[in-house]
């Protein structure tokens, strides 16, 4: 909603551009909007195009997504091992890649423009940041690099959390998609989007939120998964 273009028009997320961060209080529709954006990607694009690794620390809905061929793995917060191996895979695939783009100046979408075998873009994601992190604490640490190399090279994370404490200022900056759901701190919003405006705070509604937008802070709706009956 840009309500001084008098405009409300649809929201497209688009995945190629960086890492992308979900904040929302308890309740406020993290996981329906992740499970939204994975479905919609999932039907718009081939297994070739995206492919989707996910780590989910709650209540492990997005297990049911491995049905989708583009989705590799699922991970759920008992499986410290596997979350390991999948980390050191990805960080390998970022090395891999980069020798691969050398000779297209290290980029991802120059590559695949210059290559009849296009790199499928990887989306890393780790739903309920907060536990992750108080779980897997080493393991949060040594992926930040990983944060902050990937998307040149196609690898991007999409994570959510709850407290703004979980990101620090330091690694959200390697994320360049910005969505808030409704937080418990109106304070929080204008921590975590910038340009906020103080007196801007999303309608009480499960999946509205606040998205940074072409320079701006908007409100949006977050889109739900149903099945059309004819």
């Amino acid at each position: 909603d840009i309500p001084q273009k008098q405009f409300q028009g649809l929201l497209t997320l688009d995945m190629n551009n960086g890492n992308t961060y979900i904040f929302g209080k308890n309740g406020s529709g993290k996981e329906d909007l992740l499970s939204t954006i994975i479905y919609r990607s999932c039907i718009n694009h081939s297994p070739d195009e995206i492919a989707y690794y996910i780590v989910d620390m709650g209540a492990e809905t997005l297990r049911s997504l491995i049905k989708f061929p583009h989705v590799a793995d699922v991970c759920t917060v008992d499986v410290k091992d596997k979350i390991l191996d999948l980390m050191v895979m990805i960080e390998k695939e970022i090395e891999t890649r980069k020798d691969l783009t050398v000779d297209f100046g290290g980029s991802f979408e120059s590559y695949n423009e210059m290559n009849e075998k296009k790199l499928p873009l990887i989306c890393v994601i780790i739903n309920n940041l907060d536990i992750f992190v108080e779980n897997y604490a080493k393991i949060a640490e040594l992926i930040i690099p990983l944060y902050r190399d990937g998307a040149k090279y196609g690898v991007t994370f999409m994570v959510t959390a709850t407290s703004v404490n979980t990101l620090r200022q330091r690694t959200r900056d390697y994320f360049d998609n910005h969505l808030c759901l409704q937080m418990a701190n109106s304070d929080d919003y204008t921590a975590l989007l910038n340009k906020c405006p103080r007196k801007l705070n999303p309608a009480d509604y499960k999946g509205r939120g606040l998205i940074e937008y072409e320079g701006g802070v908007y409100e949006f709706q977050s889109a739900l998964i149903y099945t059309k009956n004819e």
